[in-house]
């Protein structure tokens, strides 16, 4: 492959990347005012105050990072989430800690997560 060929495939990558980082940021975003709905609905009906409380899958993510001062890696965050009773998809895993990451509440060094210090 030419050098040409090289630069135009890593160009396209990284719009490619940036538009999945920037969708991934939407979905989180969604997902977080659908809960809040959720939430408000149960809260108008009077449905059970547990569920109305529920925390959204981003929220129990960034509780997770902050009470592992060592970090956790995926598979263990999605472990742990479990442990708790959460039933979410792994694969929207992603889209929380893209998130998190975006807005400086996570980091990822080397696939294990962590909150930032100080």
């Amino acid at each position: 492959m030419t050098d040409d060929m090289l630069t135009l495939i890593d160009t396209r990558l990284a719009v490619v990347d940036a538009r999945l980082a920037e969708l991934d940021e939407q979905l989180s975003e969604a997902r977080a005012e659908r809960q809040r709905l959720v939430e408000m609905r149960a809260l108008a009906t009077g449905e059970s105050e547990p569920k109305a409380k529920q925390k959204n899958r981003t929220q129990a993510v960034e509780e997770l990072l902050q009470s592992s001062p060592k970090g956790l890696r995926r598979k263990e965050i999605v472990e742990a989430l479990r442990a708790q009773g959460r039933t979410d998809d792994p694969d929207d895993l992603s889209a929380s800690l893209a998130y998190l990451r975006r807005n400086g509440r996570a980091v990822n060094a080397a696939g294990v997560w962590s909150a930032p210090t100080a």
